[in-house]
């Protein structure tokens, strides 16, 4: 894709992630710091740059479904409920078939992380936990960091990035 396509992906998929959310900035923020380290991770890694930012930007759409019957965001809710919600997003934007489903699978799988072993998915893994590792432990536990970091990183980019981010001084 030319990066004139990407833009306009990007754009038309922000587009209905804001859509999707309403008002809920906190997690239209989120998706939009996932893509932020996403991006950078595929810049190093690789991977296929559509499926990366639809899969960064929809991850957690199954939430809206999720919180409506359930009162619950939780992750295996999402999984359950984001991929049919990401899906009929994406054939909105008229969007590749083979990318659709790619992105589909990994949103059924990113939280728990069992089923999926692609780069698309090892790279919003880890761009998810890049986000989330601040507002769920305490930075201060630098050794607890550290076991997260070394256990739960899928990349080599998203492990060095964590360090930087969160192990400053222990470099």
């Amino acid at each position: 894709m030319t990066v004139e396509e990407i833009a306009s992906l990007t754009e038309r998929l922000t587009e209905a992630l804001a859509d999707t959310f309403k008002d809920d900035e906190r997690r239209i923020a989120h998706a939009y710091k996932v893509l932020e380290y996403a991006r950078l991770i595929r810049d190093r890694e690789g991977g296929d740059e559509r499926v990366v930012i639809a899969a960064a930007l929809l991850h957690d759409v199954g939430i809206v479904i999720a919180e409506e019957l359930h009162g619950s965001s939780a992750g295996s809710h999402q999984e359950r409920y984001g991929p049919a919600l990401a899906r009929k997003i994406m054939e909105n934007l008229e969007m590749a078939s083979a990318d659709i489903d790619h992105v589909c699978d990994i949103i059924s799988d990113h939280h728990s992380g069992k089923k999926m072993d692609t780069p698309e998915f090892r790279i919003l893994w880890d761009a998810d936990w890049l986000v989330n590792i601040p507002d769920e432990f305490d930075l201060a536990d630098t050794e607890k960091i550290t076991r997260i970091i070394e256990r739960v990183f899928k990349t080599d980019t998203g492990r060095e990035t964590a360090r930087r981010l969160f192990m400053k001084g222990d470099e």
